[in-house]
């Protein structure tokens, strides 16, 4: 496992583009030896890397790793940002619909809702041209409790 994370290291080092893939690949050898920290270590210099994103795999990997650490709370944060993600990707595919309904359902689910989750679904709605909707969940932002940071703002005026 040393000398996979020392290639790894390596070919980072020399510029070369990790991927998805890789990162994927890497963060199962790392918990099979028990460096947890050196995973969270990973994943967050995943996140860092430019044009590459946590998918699936990965988003399962660390979703075990943390229950098997009894950190439910990791797992839940986890969990509630696979869901902001996938309003990113029913926007980029035009299906507008589909994402109020997974936000709606979200919310009768009891899901806490994040100012990120409300921004993509605000930044999605204003590049669709629903501006109505847009307006509207700002006020139910308000409603819930939620205090808009400035990324919020600047999607919410580019919307009207």
């Amino acid at each position: 496992m040393n000398e996979a994370l020392s290639f790894f290291y390596k070919a980072k080092e020399r510029k070369c583009i990790s991927t998805s893939s890789t990162y994927n690949s890497v963060i199962p050898m790392i918990m099979k030896e028990g460096l947890h920290e050196k995973v969270h270590e990973v994943y967050a210099e995943m996140c860092n890397e430019r044009g590459c994103f946590p998918d699936m795999v990965t988003y399962s990997a660390l979703i075990s790793l943390y229950e098997k650490l009894g950190r439910d709370d990791s797992a839940v944060r986890l969990f509630d940002e696979m869901k902001d993600i996938l309003f990113g990707i029913y926007f980029k595919e035009g299906k507008v619909e589909k994402a109020l309904h997974l936000f709606q359902e979200m919310k009768r689910a009891g899901c806490f809702q994040t100012v990120y989750a409300y921004t993509e679904l605000i930044k999605g709605l204003g590049n669709a041209g629903w501006v109505e909707e847009a307006y509207g969940l700002y006020k139910d932002m308000l409603r819930d409790g939620l205090t808009p940071d400035v990324v919020f703002l600047i999607y919410l005026m580019r919307t009207c």
